[in-house]
């Protein structure tokens, strides 16, 4: 397994998996635009002039197959200036769930977020395609739930 972060390089693995996540989730009602969602992933996260910037990182397996990805956006908490890291997307395929895939990127997203300055990163549950196992894998990493999301101190 590698984790590796979305770029130009991973842009054709990036579109891939996001075509996947758009199928199984509750999008799926809505045609999927190819066009828009590359232009959306080249603004969000591959341009320096978007803000805030989204960051993220894509999984593979063995066999060099993309098999997950986690994005997530920078926000300030509600009342306060504490700088936050907001989960965008997280999906994983059906054949690679139940491993440590999620966890795997999850973690990848942590890292990155805490040498932002980020206090706490903020998962939702709510794109159609969390699974009870999902939800109890991120409460066992340290996550707590918070209505439709789940929270967890960095």
């Amino acid at each position: 397994m590698s984790i590796v972060a979305i770029s130009l390089d991973t842009l054709a693995d990036t579109m891939k998996i996001a075509k996947a996540f758009h199928h199984e989730s509750r999008y799926c009602a809505e045609e999927y635009d190819e066009e828009h969602v590359e232009s959306y992933i080249k603004i969000n996260y591959l341009s320096t002039d978007y803000v805030p910037p989204s960051y993220g990182f894509i999984a593979y397996n063995d066999e060099e197959e993309v098999v997950g990805i986690m994005t997530f956006s920078l926000a300030n908490k509600l009342m306060n200036t504490d700088i936050i890291a907001l989960e965008e997307v997280m999906y994983v395929d059906p054949a690679h769930r139940g491993q440590t895939v999620g966890l795997e990127l999850n973690q990848a997203c942590e890292e990155l977020a805490k040498t932002m300055g980020c206090t706490s990163m903020v998962i939702g549950a709510c794109s159609g395609i969390a699974t009870p196992t999902t939800l109890d894998r991120l409460e066992a990493a340290g996550y707590h739930r918070m209505g439709v999301m789940l929270g967890k101190e960095l």
